[in-house]
């Protein structure tokens, strides 16, 4: 990894039941709400997406 690249995670409300993540907001099975959380390595600073 180049510590200059951004790194992007995604945070997603949701519950783990029978070994299935069952999300609380979901269309065709994937979850419409969540966050994308994008750290800036030139900067160190942090970006928040809410798609």
């Amino acid at each position: 990894m180049n510590p200059e690249d951004a790194a992007q995670f995604r945070l997603v409300e949701g519950t783990v039941s029978g070994g299935k993540v069952q999300f609380s907001q979901a269309e065709g099975g994937v979850p419409s709400n969540y966050y994308r959380v994008v750290l800036l390595g030139a900067t160190g600073k942090t970006k928040v997406e809410r798609p």
